[in-house]
């Protein structure tokens, strides 16, 4: 039983140092020595199932990558199994990358079967390892090796066979749908040094966290107006979402080409300014393939960047708006 003058301390469980002690006085407890934000970021965070949406950034001096989605299930004994969502650079498709590691505390250690880089043998193989601290927040910061297997590979970016850099995940698991309903003028800029493309429009709708999306654009061979439609999911300010349509300049021109898959796109939305940023894995479909400047074939994979139209009243009539 508490009772006044009793000094009361907290540990941290991982460590079993004293990080907070109070006093209890007429009832109350007087803390004397309060929990820092440095004491609460070493307590032991539960992953349990979490999911996260993660950038990365390597040593070599090119831009932060991102956003994609991982998943991690914690079992037993802090043993820990990764689920990365994101799209293949080759073919833009959407795939999963499976890896396993270990939580202890509030370190986390996993390794995936990934090549990061921009490497030289087109069937390379090659495995990532991530670290990191999980933070009180549910935030993970770290540091990444990706290590390529197959001999005489190597990264464009680092010059030998590995490649390395720094990672941040945001903890989306409980976060709330934010509203990105809207029209958009939204752009793209396809990977192999073609300039920024657009605007095209994209109108989103929401479903609770479910969204309706449209891309209305003009067919780069036809000259013809279209409008592809599909759908995503909103984690907090994070959203994804797949439209069958082709973003990048592609070698087939002609009548007989294949119909576009489907493109993926990975965004976060900034509330502050109503933008929204991200990758995306092209559409490209099985035999046709993303080309650069010099019409040489290149990955199917890039950047884009939405702007929400600001709609205004004249005369209290809306403007018109695509669909």
């Amino acid at each position: 039983m508490l009772s006044d003058g009793q000094t009361i301390e907290i540990k941290n469980p991982f460590t079993g140092d004293t990080i907070g002690t109070g006093t209890i006085a007429n009832g109350s407890v007087n803390v004397s020595d309060p929990i820092t934000t440095n004491e609460a970021n070493a307590l032991p965070q539960p992953v349990i199932h979490r999911k996260y949406f993660v950038y990365a950034e390597d040593n070599y001096d090119s831009p932060e990558v991102g956003p994609f989605m991982i998943d991690v299930v914690e079992g037993d004994n802090g043993q820990i199994s990764v689920t990365i969502t994101a799209t293949e650079g080759d073919t833009g498709d959407l795939y999963l990358i499976y890896g396993s590691g270990t939580k202890n505390g509030n370190e986390i250690s996993f390794t995936v079967s990934v090549i990061m880089c921009t490497n030289t043998d087109p069937n390379g193989t090659g495995t990532a390892t991530f670290t990191g601290t999980i933070y009180s927040n549910g935030n993970i910061t770290g540091t990444f090796t990706n290590t390529l297997l197959s001999d005489g590979d190597t990264c464009e970016e680092s010059g030998s066979n590995t490649y390395e850099g720094t990672w941040r995940a945001s903890d989306v698991t409980s976060a709330t749908p934010v509203g990105v309903a809207g029209l958009y003028d939204v752009y793209a800029t396809p990977y192999g040094g073609w300039p920024e493309q657009g605007p095209a429009t994209l109108q989103v709708s929401h479903n609770g966290s479910s969204i309706n999306v449209s891309i209305t654009a003009i067919d780069g061979d036809t000259g013809q107006p279209f409008t592809r439609y599909g759908r995503g999911i909103v984690y907090g300010n994070y959203l994804i979402f797949r439209v069958p349509v082709i973003i990048c300049n592609d070698t087939c021109i002609n009548g007989t080409c294949p119909p576009a898959e489907y493109a993926t796109f990975f965004g976060e939305y900034n509330s502050a300014n109503n933008t929204i940023t991200g990758v995306y894995g092209d559409g490209v479909p099985a035999g046709d393939y993303c080309r650069d400047p010099n019409n040489q074939n290149t990955k199917a994979i890039g950047t884009w960047r939405a702007v929400k139209k600001i709609a205004l009243i004249l005369g209290g009539v809306f403007p018109p708006v695509l669909s």
